[in-house]
């Protein structure tokens, strides 16, 4: 439908009514939600009363994605950015989608000014307020430049210097926007409002609106005889969760029995759908959120917590409605007689990945002598060897796993950071993910058989100029790369990393060649999944969390339950647009998680100024090195902070050579560092080295200057 709509305003740069006209099959709301939607991309554009092609305007649809003292950049492609001075920034704010005029003259530096602004990123602020003399001012970060206010016009009678508030946007001047005060958070120094701020900053809501309320009201706390008419009764099996000590929702539990030469598995996952109907103010909240933000102080849930926590979690020794996933895998790894199926089920256990771990690892060496195993015990065991046997068919096939660092921040009572660790996985957890991931992929592949209108989770492969740029830096650590860059396969990635047996060398290679992939995301292409080397993938396992799985038991409820298989172009461009937010809601709680991490690791390292530590160079970049503590905190060292040198940074190599002391430092390196700085407000570490090292080069590979 959006391409349909596209070729007819090329063809005709229509009004709206010979819009509606030609296109009078699809219904006005949908057709309105369509074209609104192709105007906010920026790939249309309605002047005076007709329609336009962006393009044919010589106009580019771009987002704000960085706002300078000097200047800002907007993000016009994956591989292209804009430079847009201050001045041509016009009434742009961060994360505005715009449409860009390129300005400047052939063999300059391209240049662009804002001509339109097509969608808002927010259409509320936060900020601490601020009164100078009688006006009142809220002081919001980083959205706009710097000499930019932010006027509170109305609603602000009460508010308090230092108090925290939310602001509607009611209009916006060059230098200034008029705000509406619509909430008064409380004062910036009580307990967790900083997390707050970053969450409310980002546009992610906090709180549930009233009519959403009132449906969860409405909703039966347990499952009703009527609501397992036609459903598998499962009660009688042995269905346990395995979660984090700390976890509350759970939207996933498992089973699995051993038979002479094959395992049979159960997969049973929340039946959110049956309770969040389409179109109620329930679910179209659900798709606002399009995702649960997990940081560090606090869980803002997809769904309120009377239905997370309650008639959709899958709590032990209760009833609850579930869509499931059987299959039979055999001794090979092979998996056969799949079926997707409606269930009602009763937690026998709800275990913890601290308890598996704790049986798997140790307990159950202990009792093997004596085999003195529990029921319980023996399906443990059962898990644990069937997911060893997917996952090493996964490794076959090419299977990616990449290190990375995740850290959790322990919180006290006054909600600030008073330890961290680095998050591992252990059989309990790489147990869970391996029968998750097998039963995404066989509710994606049996869709797709179909032929039927799906959501999939795709990972595109490698960009080949990135992966490119990866191999020079494999190289020049010693490693040579042989992927082809334009057809690489996931099997020869995984060949490449079992090849470097330095495990710090893999950890940092890891994370680099992490960032040569393209993110993934939720498209009803099948464009494969990479990083599992899997040919079709969806999510369907955390409905509770995530609203793509949602849509995902939605399609499983009309195609396989009801075998409902008719759709209309309108049903298919609908899906494609709802899987285009999901991703973009991804994004956002990925940015609110990064923020609030950095945040916390600030608070955690400012009481520690002046100490000495030891780290390790994990990226670096013009003004400095990267910094990565045994602990997993991160900051800078800035090249300015080694006395008595000038460093070349060669970003092809990623290696910085001293031009007068030839010190050389590689990704990877070891460095003594003393703690210089915290800023808490920039959330930025700042490092200076301990001592002048000596450094050589260490590899012939190396090349300097670019």
């Amino acid at each position: 439908m959006l391409d349909l709509i596209v070729e007819f305003i090329k063809e005709n740069h229509p009004t709206y009514s010979q819009l509606r006209e030609h296109f009078a099959s699809s219904s006005k709301e949908s057709f309105d939600y369509f074209l609104n939607t192709l105007s906010e991309q920026g790939t249309i554009l309605k002047i005076k009363a007709n329609y336009y092609l962006s393009k044919e305007l010589n106009l580019i649809p771009a987002t704000i994605t960085s706002i300078k003292p000097r200047f800002a950049f907007a993000t016009i492609s994956e591989d292209e950015d804009g430079y847009i001075s201050l001045k041509n920034l016009k009434k742009a704010f961060l994360n505005d989608r715009v449409l860009l005029k390129l300005i400047s003259l052939p063999r300059q530096k391209k240049e662009y000014e804002v001509m339109y602004i097509t969608k808002r990123s927010n259409q509320t602020v936060v900020g601490e307020v601020d009164i100078i003399g009688n006006k009142t001012y809220l002081m919001v970060d980083k959205i706009a430049p710097k000499n930019f206010l932010f006027m509170v016009t109305k609603g602000g009678e009460n508010l308090q210097k230092g108090t925290i508030a939310q602001g509607k946007i009611i209009d916006v001047k060059y230098s200034y926007a008029e705000v509406e005060i619509i909430k008064d958070l409380g004062n910036k120094l009580d307990i967790g409002m900083d997390i707050t701020r970053i969450i409310l900053s980002n546009g992610a809501p906090l709180y549930f609106p009233s009519e959403v309320m009132d449906q969860v009201a409405n909703i039966p706390n347990h499952v009703l005889e009527e609501e397992k008419v036609s459903r598998v009764d499962f009660t009688d099996r042995m269905i346990v969760t395995i979660d984090g000590d700390d976890a509350k929702d759970f939207d996933d539990a498992v089973e699995a029995h051993f038979f002479q030469d094959h395992y049979e598995v159960g997969v049973h996952i929340a039946d959110v759908a049956h309770y969040v109907s389409h179109g109620s103010p329930l679910d179209v909240e659900a798709l606002n959120r399009a995702t649960s933000l997990y940081v560090q102080d606090r869980v803002v849930p997809m769904l309120p917590f009377q239905l997370s926590n309650g008639i959709c979690s899958l709590n032990p020794h209760e009833e609850r409605l579930v869509t499931s996933c059987l299959f039979k895998v055999g001794l090979d790894g092979r998996v056969y007689d799949t079926k997707i199926c409606k269930g009602v089920i009763k937690s026998y256990a709800r275990l913890t990945y601290n308890y598996v771990n704790n049986f798997l690892n140790v307990e159950r060496k202990i009792k093997e002598e004596t085999d003195s195993f529990t029921p319980l015990e023996k399906m443990l065991i059962d898990l644990y060897n069937v997911s060893a046997l997917i996952r090493k068919k996964r490794r076959q096939a090419g299977s990616l796993e990449l290190e990375s660092v995740e850290l959790k921040f322990k919180i006290n009572s006054q909600g600030e950071p008073y330890d961290v660790e680095k998050r591992k996985q252990d059989v309990g957890e790489l147990l869970i993910e391996d029968l998750m991931i097998k039963a995404n992929e066989i509710v994606a592949s049996t869709i797709e058989k179909m032929k039927l209108p799906m959501v999939f989770r795709i990972h595109e492969k490698p960009h080949a100029k990135r992966l490119e740029a990866f191999k020079k830096i494999s190289e020049a650590k010693g490693y040579p790369c042989h992927i082809d860059s334009l057809n690489c396969i996931p099997r020869d990635v995984a060949r490449y990393l079992n090849t470097i047996d330095n495990v710090d060398d893999k950890e940092i290679l890891s994370s680099l060649l992490l960032r040569c992939l393209a993110k993934a995301k939720y498209s009803i292409q099948n464009k494969k999944h990479f990083g599992l080397a899997s040919s079709s993938y969806t999510h369907f396992t955390s409905p509770i969390r995530r609203y793509p799985d949602l849509i995902v038991h939605r399609l499983i409820d009309r195609y396989i339950i009801s075998n409902d298989v008719e759709y209309n172009a309108d049903f298919k461009t609908m899906l494609s647009l709802r899987a285009e937010l999901s991703s973009s809601r991804e994004r956002r709680a990925l940015n609110i998680e990064r923020s609030t991490d950095s945040l916390l690791s600030c608070k955690l390292m400012k009481p520690y100024i002046g100490e000495e530590y030891q780290g390790k160079v994990v990226s670096m970049v013009d003004k400095g090195l990267f910094i990565q503590l045994e602990n997993g905190i991160e900051g800078m060292l800035p090249f300015e902070n080694i006395k008595g040198d000038y460093f070349i940074f060669n970003e092809d190599m990623m290696i910085a050579k001293g031009k007068q002391k030839g010190n050389v430092y590689h990704l990877g390196d070891k460095v003594d560092v003393i703690l210089e700085d915290v800023d808490i407000q920039k959330s930025q570490i700042t490092f200076k080295l301990k001592q002048e090292n000596n450094r050589k080069e260490r590899s012939r590979y190396i090349y300097y200057g670019k």
